[in-house]
């Protein structure tokens, strides 16, 4: 294994749940940030693949809520990434920009109340 792949992998099993759930909101953010920018660039292909990994990283969220101790934070959260996430195939068909901004400050507004919550 290479340094970087090293030190990358030290860098997520050394954190927090909370700092981990902020590191995939932040890499939510950072794909729809990359596809708003390939749809300017009318890279459809390269927008498409940016949203996939946006909804992956959703997926996994939504996958790890614990539903009977979260209980209704996590029913909210729930529908919060279903709504989200269903957007983004929106997003994906009609190369909606305005939409997109909408949904990454959703997740960022989710990033910083996380990251408040893992200080």
């Amino acid at each position: 294994m290479n340094p970087a792949a090293i030190y990358r992998q030290n860098a997520v099993t050394t954190q927090t749940r909370s700092q981990i759930v902020v590191l995939l909101y932040e890499g939510a953010v950072r794909f729809m940030k990359q596809a708003h920018t390939e749809i300017h660039k009318q890279n459809y292909a390269a927008k498409s693949i940016c949203l996939g990994r946006a909804q992956e990283i959703i997926f996994e969220l939504n996958a790890s809520l614990n539903m009977d101790v979260g209980a209704d934070i996590a029913k909210n959260l729930r529908s919060l990434y279903t709504f989200v996430w269903t957007r983004l195939n929106e997003v994906n068909i009609k190369n909606d920009t305005v939409l997109l901004e909408r949904l990454i400050r959703i997740f960022e507004d989710l990033a910083g109340a996380w990251r408040q919550i893992s200080a």
